[in-house]
């Protein structure tokens, strides 16, 4: 048995939640133009899911998220 997939290009180009494309983020996603928009798209959610990856003992609530993450807000130089 063989076959192929058909898809979209352009849809391939749109970038998706953090949690969809968490297994690409060291391989290319930052490093291309899809990784730099689907950070500014969902900078608040990549955020969270790297603090729950990389402190998951650690039980912060929303409010202690909210209050860290308008430091995301800051513009890039």
């Amino acid at each position: 048995m063989s076959g192929y997939l058909i898809g979209s290009q352009k849809a391939g180009k749109v970038p998706l939640p953090p949690q969809a494309e968490f297994q690409w983020w060291y391989q290319y996603y930052f490093a291309t133009e899809r990784g730099r928009e689907g950070y500014d798209k969902y900078r608040r959610e990549f955020s969270k899911l790297i603090w729950q990856l990389a402190s998951p003992k650690w039980n912060f609530d929303e409010a202690t998220f909210v209050r860290s993450a308008a430091a995301l807000d800051n513009p890039i130089m």
